[in-house]
């Protein structure tokens, strides 16, 4: 497992996909840095600044070199492609 990646979520309170993505992460014991964006527009703002979209929930995983690859939505293909960053 690659420890050098580092996981910000954006989500939203009623978002059942951002639930099932907290839960994988929880479940995997992977920390993550979640942003509610569902009472701030300030966040929101940021969300697409730095995403380009604002559809939740949105994914960013970082390595050690400072690349970030940007996904949105949580389904089988974003989850192989989770999975496949954190063990790569």
């Amino acid at each position: 497992k690659n420890n050098q990646v580092n996981i910000k979520i954006y989500t939203t309170k009623n978002c059942p996909f951002s639930k099932q993505l907290k839960e994988y992460l929880y479940a995997d014991g992977e920390p993550f840095e979640e942003i509610d964006i569902s009472t701030d527009k300030t966040k929101i703002e940021k969300c697409f600044t730095e995403a380009g979209v604002v559809s939740t929930p949105v994914i960013l995983v970082s390595n050690y070199m400072k690349r970030t690859i940007i996904f949105n939505g949580w389904n089988e293909g974003n989850k192989y492609l989770l999975l496949n960053l954190l063990n790569s």
